[in-house]
């Protein structure tokens, strides 16, 4: 949580400082290049770190195959940066200075990442935890002294999150002494990528079924009914952040619980779910006895619509945190194409919920679509695990 709460920090400083200097035009400049830069770290997790997570673990050599999968996060940095570059000269003037400031950033953004990953398989949380707060408290001074010097361009504010990053680096190699091997990153991606790639496509799908509901929310019930939905996701912010952040420490976990035997994975499968479950019902209901003089008081007019969405909202959480179980086991049993094709219907029952609900209820109707196929997708998803232990070979 350390960990996940200092890098959610840092990412907020960058966008509220962005948000504070920033003119409409130039903020809407930065928050595209941001969202992309973004989108590549959420896209190379799952195609590099994750099975490099699930694989070298639990193997005396997890330093080494963290180089080469560092090797493979600067491959893709690489190739993605020469695309900025690209975009920056043919795309229009006014994002030319901010795509080249992604370009020189993004490297060293993916090879941070990859040094907390090599502390999670090591199961040094808390030194993970510490690497990124070293990159907040950089990235902090940075915003200071950009503050001070009245430097507010785009270009700055990446740089910044960029020094950061750097700062990352540099405490990575002293906690670890890994050294990133670009030689051997497209070795690793071949060896790799019947893993890596289904995982990848399963954060797609997620990623892009969200985004397409919330474009069909706005366009059937109004930007209302997305603006209530949003109020009463923010409310629950926290739990979304406790489920990215178990993911990251309860996949190499699940590989040393599975070292022990199969029955000790599904006990660990189970505690995960039933935990994490456990702590959104108690924050929801919490929630039920605020007095609404309090709520409105913190959060504004935006409590009546927020806490009026709880319930479904609620639920939505909720089946995501019953399905983190088995989606982490789904993982260390390497079934990278059933977490790829549950992933793909759940989509798929998403998007028409959420179209049905919101014709027939507004934004209570698309709250409610959400929270339904979230509990389905529960389902589906303990289903495709215990399938997947059916046929798994002991060792």
């Amino acid at each position: 949580m350390l960990d996940q709460a200092a890098s959610s920090l840092q990412n907020f400083t960058i966008l509220f400082a962005g948000m504070r200097w920033l003119d409409l035009d130039a903020l809407g400049v930065f928050a595209l290049v941001y969202a992309l830069m973004t989108l590549a770290l959420t896209a190379t997790r799952p195609l590099v770190l994750e099975p490099y997570l699930v694989r070298s673990t639990a193997t005396p050599d997890l330093v080494r195959a963290g180089g080469r999968a560092a090797g493979a996060c600067a491959l893709v940095s690489a190739v993605l940066a020469a695309a900025s570059v690209l975009a920056a000269i043919v795309g229009p003037d006014s994002f030319r200075s901010s795509l080249l400031a992604a370009a020189v950033v993004l490297p060293f953004v993916l090879i941070q990442d990859s040094y907390r990953y090599v502390l999670f398989a090591q199961g040094r949380q808390l030194s993970a935890g510490v690497n990124d707060s070293v990159g907040l408290l950089v990235s902090l001074a940075a915003i200071i002294g950009l503050g001070v010097a009245r430097h507010h361009g785009t270009a700055y504010l990446l740089g910044a999150w960029g020094l950061g990053c750097l700062a990352g680096v540099a405490v990575g190699f002293a906690q670890t002494r890994m050294v990133p091997a670009p030689r051997s990153g497209r070795q690793w991606l071949r060896e790799h990528g019947d893993l890596g790639w289904p995982l990848a496509g399963s954060t797609a799908a997620q990623q892009g079924t969200g985004r397409l509901s919330q474009m069909l929310i706005s366009g059937l019930a109004g930007t209302a009914a997305l603006g209530a939905i949003s109020a009463s996701r923010t409310l629950l912010t926290p739990m979304t952040t406790l489920l990215t952040a178990s993911m990251s420490f309860s996949v190499p976990e699940g590989v040393r619980w599975h070292a022990k035997g199969p029955a000790a994975l599904d006990r660990f499968v189970r505690s995960t779910s039933l935990v994490l479950s456990a702590v959104v019902v108690v924050y929801c209901l919490a929630f039920l006895v605020v007095p609404t003089s309090w709520g409105t008081a913190v959060v504004g007019a935006n409590w009546t619509s927020a806490i009026s969405l709880l319930v479904p909202t609620g639920l939505w959480v909720l089946g995501m945190t019953a399905s983190q179980g088995p989606r982490v086991g789904l993982r260390v049993l390497g079934r990278g194409r059933e977490t790829l094709r549950v992933s793909l219907v759940i989509g798929v029952l998403l998007l028409v919920a959420c179209v049905v609900g919101a014709v027939l209820g507004g934004a209570t109707g698309a709250a409610w679509g959400f929270g339904i196929v979230s509990m389905i997708g529960q389902l589906l998803w303990w289903t495709a695990y215990r399938a997947a232990r059916r046929v798994e070979v002991p060792s």
